[in-house]
């Protein structure tokens, strides 16, 4: 949004009339409220403990220098991992099957909802921009370390409950 803005602004400073620049900015706003919107109901959809959540989000910030791409990276990890473990996929196998596919497959077999689903893929799309280098934003990263924090902490409870006799 900032680097929007500022394109924004020098387009205004060398041209752009004012009722133009208003009507982009205005759309710029809409566009963030819109995608804060959607993160606030997919995670409160989730149905997480905020602290526990804070948790784990601190927990990975503190393994690497608080760089908020390498602790957003390291939860998405750990997610993939527990995935993994709650399919009970041998680690020989694991490796051809991709957390989409997993998540697809639970879909299929009715063991996550369609608030899981679109979590993951809004989460998993943040995730391959960071990793393959794309442009992300601080509020994105920040978004998706909290979106990635709540499937957490929703799969280690899911994983109880299943452990629980």
């Amino acid at each position: 949004m900032f680097e929007d803005l500022l394109e924004l602004i020098s387009l205004f400073v060398f041209g752009l009339s004012g009722g133009i620049f208003l009507m982009i900015f205005s759309e710029l706003l809409k566009r963030r409220t819109k995608r804060r919107k959607e993160f606030e109901y997919l995670i409160e959809r989730l149905n997480v403990d905020p602290r526990a959540v804070q948790e784990v989000i601190d927990r990975a910030q503190s393994t690497e220098d608080n760089d908020r791409k390498a602790a957003f990276l390291i939860l998405t990890i750990e997610i993939e991992r527990s995935l993994r473990s709650l399919a009970h996929i041998p680690e020989k196998l694991s490796e051809t099957l991709s957390a989409r596919r997993l998540i697809a497959s639970f879909a299929r077999e009715s063991v996550v909802d369609n608030v899981w689903i679109h979590s993951f893929e809004d989460l998993w799309k943040i995730r391959n921009r960071v990793v393959h280098g794309l442009s992300t934003t601080d509020t994105e990263i920040r978004w998706g370390t909290r979106l990635a924090a709540s499937l957490i902490v929703a799969l280690d409870r899911r994983k109880q409950r299943e452990e629980t006799p």
